[in-house]
């Protein structure tokens, strides 16, 4: 099996420079790690709907520096399976429900969460983490603006409540629906 080169980090998210590399990973056995490009293409440099290198994999796929491929859940021993981070633990649980996750940042949220491979369909839905065993809350304005928010881009909002146990975390998922008034 092949090692990965990262060619460095940048705040947790690792920076991929070959094509191939990115593919692969896209095309391992869940499919669930995608790297998003992020680089214009010669032949396309004003386009921002084919992006090429670099390829950006977000901190919380938990990629570690020269890991073998296939990456899907390995696991080693001795080492909890507990995620230490609230959004690696909502990224698996997705993941072994058969979505795929990105970064959330461009509408506000942790994750963005799709039904299939994200170059090839939309988002399904917006997800926002909230850590119940730090007392995280969403005040009722926080869930309008991600309501609306949502609802401009024609994506639904989930609520991923975290919740840390002895045997692992805990997650709830909470769908926000918008009640039309009949007029």
């Amino acid at each position: 099996m092949e090692r990965l080169s990262v060619e460095r980090q940048i705040e947790g998210d690792a920076l991929l420079w070959d094509w191939r590399l990115a593919l692969r990973l896209r095309e391992s056995e869940d499919g669930s790690l995608v790297a998003q490009g992020t680089g214009t293409m010669a032949t396309a440099c004003q386009s921002n709907k084919n992006l090429g290198a670099p390829f950006v994999l977000p901190s919380f796929h938990r990629l570690p520096l020269n890991a073998k491929l296939p990456l899907a859940d390995r696991e080693e021993p001795g080492r909890s399976s507990v995620p230490t981070n609230k959004r690696q633990a909502v990224v698996r649980k997705l993941q072994s429900l058969g979505f795929s996750c990105l970064e959330g940042l461009k509408y506000g949220a942790d994750l963005v969460v799709y039904e299939g491979d994200p170059s090839l369909v939309h988002g399904f839905f917006l997800c926002h983490c909230l850590d119940v065993s730090k007392g995280e809350k969403a005040s009722p304005l926080q869930m309008v603006q991600w309501s609306r928010t949502a609802a401009s881009v024609k994506k639904r909002v989930v609520l991923a409540f975290v919740e840390d146990q002895n045997s692992g975390s805990r997650i709830q998922f909470v769908q926000l629906t918008r009640d039309e008034e009949d007029n």
